[in-house]
């Protein structure tokens, strides 16, 4: 609800959501600067480790209409390659879980005619199950500090 008293709309709430998740997925694979006058960098304060916990929590909670959809894809598409590297066959097993226990509660709560959220879902978790996890559009590389 906005300080005027309105209620915000639902595609621009859909649209904010899911800039923060997006950004959440890109902080948490993201590579920290080195440290000053020193060749290593520092280690991650917050990394991908607690994108594999986000991801578990998100799985454990009742799916909501549009955004519950809306929300995995958008952060499966930024971290899924990180989380791929990592986790690897474990990463498979989650999705895998996802798609066949998870996706079926998130369509039951999704109203019809308003699938294009769970649609695009269902594409994404096929296409990581089958092992072609791409990294995110405009990942920067561990090198990028040293530009």
């Amino acid at each position: 609800m906005s300080a005027d008293g309105n209620v915000e709309q639902q595609d621009k709430f859909l649209r904010r959501v899911s800039g923060f998740t997006r950004l959440y997925a890109a902080l948490i694979i993201s590579s920290p600067p080195p440290l000053s006058g020193g060749s290593g960098g520092m280690a991650h304060p917050h990394g991908i480790e607690h994108g594999w916990s986000w991801l578990g929590r998100m799985i454990n909670i009742e799916p909501r209409p549009d955004i519950t959809a809306t929300v995995l894809h958008e952060f499966i598409s930024v971290a899924g390659h990180s989380l791929s590297r990592t986790y690897r066959r474990q990463f498979v097993k989650l999705l895998q879980t996802v798609s066949s226990e998870y996706l079926p509660r998130i369509v039951a709560v999704t109203p019809s005619g308003a699938s294009g959220p769970v649609t695009r879902l269902e594409s994404l978790l096929k296409t990581c199950i089958s092992g072609t996890t791409s990294p995110p559009k405009g990942l920067l590389t561990p090198s990028f500090w040293h530009t």
